[in-house]
């Protein structure tokens, strides 16, 4: 058995290996730019998570804080990270790509996507689907037992997200709660309805992602005079026990206080218990209800409300 495990742990060494060198990872530069791998990181976690504080940053990444806060102060001067007070914690700043700072993540993809292609290049495209799929595989072993909301990266509209939302919305449901068919038409037509009239000022989607998958989803949906409705609130079953929910609604109440709501609205239903609580958690209150046929099932409908 001994044994065994040694053979695991020497290929597995040989891999990582192979795969940093393949993927140009040994070079002091990222692909010939004039950042490190730890930089470029940190250019993206911060546009992809606005806001986002020195101390998440680097849980997210695993890295030394006192590391981290170097980092920052080398990206912060050259005008690549923007820094803002937070309005909670005098000695915590808020932070943010600048215009300078989008520009240089920019021409960061567009370089990193090229050497990507380069090296599949030469893979047909079902090899390329294996290459994505073993790739997905070893995320999805290794991550099996984390339990820390912060392994998950929360961002903002991107193609696809709204079918994804209409999507998981009817899968999850029908399984967990026996909905019906009915149910993925009714979540459809709204995010339809919110694709035609979204307005970025005042809406916002956001998805939480892990790595490669798509783990749940939050908005923002402007209700007009002052009042915002929190909708499609949802965590898929591999993203639970981790502090997720409670870091989507914070971030969804987050930004309707930013943008100056007097109230949040949602609907819920009497038998969500996990997400009640979380809602519950962050000064929701039941303003009615009723009792209902819905989706093919009994159910009492609740209506939440929470002032700012």
């Amino acid at each position: 058995m001994m044994d065994q495990i040694r053979d695991i742990i020497h290929s597995i060494r040989a891999f990582n290996r192979y795969y940093t060198w393949k993927i140009g990872l040994l070079n002091n530069r990222l692909y010939g730019t004039d950042f490190s791998l730890t930089e470029a990181r940190m250019i993206f976690h911060a546009e992809e998570n606005q806001g986002v504080t020195a101390g998440e940053i680097a849980s997210f990444l695993n890295l030394d804080p006192g590391y981290t806060s170097r980092v920052i102060k080398k990206l912060t001067d050259a005008g690549i990270l923007s820094k803002e007070k937070s309005g909670k914690d005098t000695r915590s700043y808020h932070l943010s790509l600048s215009p300078k700072g989008k520009k240089v993540l920019a021409d960061l993809e567009k370089i990193s996507g090229d050497f990507i292609e380069s090296i599949l290049s030469p893979l047909t495209v079902s090899e390329k689907l294996e290459v994505l799929s073993a790739m997905e595989k070893i995320s999805t072993l290794l991550e099996k037992n984390e339990t820390r909301a912060d392994i998950y990266t929360l961002r903002t509209m991107k193609p696809g997200d709204l079918g994804y939302v209409a999507a998981s919305h009817a899968l999850l449901y029908a399984a967990e709660y026996q909905f019906d068919h009915t149910f993925e038409f009714y979540v459809g037509e709204a995010v339809m309805a919110f694709a035609k009239k979204f307005d970025p000022e005042k809406e916002a989607l956001w998805i939480a992602e892990n790595r490669f998958r798509r783990m749940g989803s939050i908005a923002i949906v402007n209700n007009g005079n002052g009042v915002a409705q929190l909708r499609w609130l949802l965590v898929e079953a591999a993203g639970r026990g981790c502090g997720l929910g409670e870091k989507l609604v914070e971030t969804a109440v987050g930004f309707a206080r930013e943008k100056k709501y007097e109230k949040i609205i949602l609907m819920t239903i009497d038998f969500l218990t996990p997400a009640r609580r979380i809602y519950e958690k962050f000064g929701f209150a039941m303003v009615s209800s009723e009792k209902t046929v819905e989706w093919g099932r009994e159910m009492s409908i609740e209506y939440l409300e929470l002032k700012l």
